[in-house]
């Protein structure tokens, strides 16, 4: 749970930091989007003992993690959205799309998914640790 707990701190601070460089540095702001998301849903899999391999198709399967674990709690459209986060990060990061092509605006909104999944994630962690609802296994 201490790595979890540390997972969810760290994606909190990528939000607030991803805020204060949209408008300097669009792409490593997305890249902190994505990667809040990415280390959260890591941290509710680490509290039911599971950890995404390290290999090509981590990051989607990670998603697909939250989609069949917490979809009862997370929203689809937060997940689709970060989904499409994790392709526009994957073409910005690569040179795909210039840098000037990410806005602020566009930071805002997968700022707000991340945060929403985040906040989801730390609930789920905290009724784990309170002894409340133990998140559902995957099938």
């Amino acid at each position: 749970m201490a790595r979890s707990g540390d997972l969810v701190t760290q994606a909190r601070t990528h939000i607030a930091s991803a805020g204060k460089i949209a408008s300097t540095d669009s792409t490593l702001a997305l890249a902190a989007c994505h990667d809040a998301i990415r280390k959260a849903l890591d941290a509710h899999a680490g509290a039911m003992g599971y950890r995404f391999e390290n290999s090509p198709g981590a990051h989607r399967t990670a998603i697909e993690y939250g989609r069949e674990v917490l979809g009862g709690r997370l929203d689809s459209d937060d997940l689709d959205e970060a989904n499409r986060l994790r392709n526009r990060r994957h073409s910005a990061e690569y040179g795909e799309v210039p840098a000037a092509q990410i806005g602020a605006n566009e930071i805002e909104h997968f700022a707000a998914v991340a945060f929403r999944i985040v906040k989801v994630v730390a609930a789920e962690l905290a009724g784990t640790v309170q002894g409340a609802r133990r998140p559902r296994r995957p099938r």
